[in-house]
């Protein structure tokens, strides 16, 4: 279980960091020798890396730490949601 839920942070964590990345990347003018650049945008999305990683560890903390406490009440209304939510998709 916990390294299922390690798997799911780091994904995540990379999936949030390119996403920020590329667009962060679109507005950058990087001037200088050009492993001047590739050091300097390496650097860059390990900080954005680093950043989402927190950011997704405080979101998974405060799930696990409900799921916890109230999981199979949660978890059942979550399921329950989810099918209700693409039944009603695929009518519209």
């Amino acid at each position: 279980m916990y390294t299922l839920i390690g798997i799911i942070w780091l994904a995540l964590s990379i999936i949030i960091a390119i996403k920020w990345y590329n667009k962060a990347e679109k507005n950058i003018i990087r001037m200088g020798s050009p492993i001047k650049r590739l050091i300097f945008s390496a650097w860059d999305w390990v900080l954005y890396l680093i950043v989402s990683a927190i950011l997704v560890a405080v979101v998974l903390g405060i799930l696990l730490g409900i799921l916890n406490v109230w999981g199979w009440i949660i978890g059942l209304v979550c399921i329950a949601g989810i099918v209700i939510w693409m039944l009603v998709k695929r009518k519209h």
